[in-house]
């Protein structure tokens, strides 16, 4: 699949690299800061919103309790996958930008690059509550769960 431009949108606030730290900020405001090094997976995931809404995300796996994700379309994105792509000597390419429902995809590294991320995994009813929101048609709740070729790489 050819590489995607992404768009960045200016309510999905910035991300940028600065002394081996990938930093995103959303009005001049800090939400993370990821230490490259910790990186052990590069992956992306895209919901079933409607286009043009924060939809893709880029997600880096420190390990199997520590993730953290960024909108796809922060300015700046597209520079730091290059730079992580110097830094981490592979391509890191997400391919994700036009799915219009959910998918998910493993960027790097390269064993388990173009496998599943995650899957959606539906969250037992426990509440009396929760079996009547999805009788009504509102569904059930799921989570994501990593899939099992993410859970074997972060043994």
């Amino acid at each position: 699949m050819d590489e995607q431009t992404i768009i960045p949108r200016d309510d999905s606030g910035k991300v940028y690299i600065q002394n081996n730290t990938m930093v995103w900020e959303v009005d001049s405001k800090s939400m993370l800061e990821i230490n490259i090094p910790a990186i052990c997976i590069i992956g992306e995931y895209t919901t079933m919103h409607a286009v043009f809404r924060n939809d893709w995300f880029i997600v880096f796996v420190l390990n199997a309790e520590e993730t953290f994700q960024i909108s796809a379309y922060a300015n700046g994105m597209q520079e730091v996958l290059q730079q992580l792509s110097q830094l981490l000597k592979a391509e890191i390419k997400p391919k994700l930008g036009s799915a219009t429902n959910f998918k998910s995809n493993v960027v790097w590294p390269a064993e388990i690059s173009g496998q599943e991320l995650y899957r959606l995994q539906i969250i037992e009813s426990k509440t009396w509550f929760d079996r009547f929101r999805a009788r009504l048609g509102f569904g059930d709740p799921v989570e994501l769960v990593f899939s099992d070729s993410v859970k074997e790489s972060l043994v």
